[in-house]
């Protein structure tokens, strides 16, 4: 009985010692990203304003501003489903599209 418990108490420690020294490794899911999105007519390339941008994925939405442009400070690196709408034109969907430091500007056309 007192080998199985010190066996069980053994097991323990390994396991906590495990997770403290994993705990500092670089996560690429927990590195944060800032975003930028454009949106723009289709047809003229024009800057579209007061278009919503929101990510599916997650609880994060913002309209573009005057110059079609709409920036998100800290997303996580991933995968995630865009969705960019303004009434009189076609919603438009990204899907599983990739964010990380290297794409992290977006250009997305909205057709009438």
């Amino acid at each position: 009985m007192n080998k199985l418990i010190y066996l069980l108490g053994i097991l323990l420690i390994s396991a906590f010692g495990f997770k403290a020294e994993n705990k500092g490794e670089k996560n690429e899911t927990n590195v944060m990203t800032s975003v930028e999105i454009i949106v723009i007519d289709a047809e003229t390339e024009e800057p579209v304003p007061a278009a919503l941008v929101k990510f599916n994925d997650i609880d994060l939405k913002a309209y573009t501003d005057f110059d079609g442009l709409v920036s998100f400070q800290s997303v996580r690196n991933g995968r995630y489903n865009l969705e960019v709408s303004l009434v009189s034109y076609s919603s438009t969907y990204l899907r599983d599209f990739q964010i990380d430091q290297s794409n992290n500007q977006i250009v997305v056309k909205l057709n009438q």
